[in-house]
């Protein structure tokens, strides 16, 4: 009963068909699945070089709504590069809610 495409340079922990895998290689582990689903009170990523987040859509949800599609950002359903002011005066006031 051997499973097939088995790693000979890593630990993995897998499904028989091969769709999940957590594998722990030297200096990396890769968490492959349909859903990753993280529950926690806190969660930290701490990264000292670049931390990538690679999807057609990034919702981040918290006190104020933002999701980045596309390359263009929304906060609050307000598109970030393309939104108005409304009440804009010119000076240093500060001019009304975002349209």
């Amino acid at each position: 009963n051997v499973l097939p495409n088995y790693s000979t340079t890593s630990s993995q922990l897998r499904t028989r068909d091969g769709t999940v895998v957590v594998d722990i290689a030297a200096h990396q582990i890769t968490v492959t699945a349909p859903t990753v689903q993280v529950s926690a009170t806190t969660a930290n990523v701490n990264a000292t070089g670049t931390a990538t987040v690679q999807a057609p859509t990034v919702n981040v949800a918290g006190s104020t709504a933002v999701s980045i599609t596309g390359g263009h950002c929304a906060i609050d359903g307000k598109n970030f590069l393309l939104h108005s002011h409304s009440g804009v005066t010119t000076g240093g006031s500060l001019s009304g809610p975002v349209a």
